[in-house]
């Protein structure tokens, strides 16, 4: 588990809270299948010698889904919570931080939280944005070899994550 989505994901589950505020923020997620298959029929093309391409979830989800997909899957089990709690973010983050360096509080103590390793990240008195690259190259490519672009993450593809976390222990 070592990118920003999944540690995102896991992270705020643990916790319980998640932060508010971030409406604007997407989070990139494309199924790995779909972007291998695009990285191998983009690179077999001769009209892709000397071009970068980047592979982007146009319609990706933005951070509220994912919590309240999250709060409805009842993701962590072995806490006594229904649901996760929204909270402006700069109280979120002084949750965050007050778990990654052990004073715990209402949220977990005795368990390195996912985001630890990535406190710093959330330094800042927003929540950090995501740097979204210009895919327009990259979706006339794909249109040009008729390959679909990116499929939505659904509320069945994330409830699939979830259920990934916990039968390998990370929630």
């Amino acid at each position: 588990m070592k990118d920003f989505v999944n540690k995102f994901i896991v992270g705020t589950i643990q916790l319980g809270y998640y932060p508010t505020e971030q409406e604007d923020v997407v989070f990139d997620m494309a199924p790995a299948d779909w972007v291998s298959s695009a990285i191998v029929r983009i690179g077999q093309s001769p009209e892709s010698v000397g071009n970068a391409y980047h592979l982007f979830n146009g319609v990706a989800p933005a951070a509220p889904t994912l919590a309240s997909i999250a709060r409805s899957a009842n993701a962590y089990p072995t806490r006594s919570w229904a649901e996760l709690k929204p909270l402006p973010f700069k109280e979120w983050k002084t949750i965050l931080e007050g778990t990654c360096r052990g004073q715990g509080g209402e949220s977990m103590t005795n368990v390195e939280n996912a985001l630890t390793p990535i406190l710093s990240y959330f330094s800042g008195s927003r929540f950090p944005r995501v740097r979204i690259f210009d895919c327009d190259k990259t979706f006339r490519m794909l249109d040009h070899l008729l390959l679909h672009h990116a499929p939505a993450i659904t509320e069945d593809i994330l409830h699939r994550y979830i259920l990934f976390y916990q039968r390998n222990g990370l929630l």
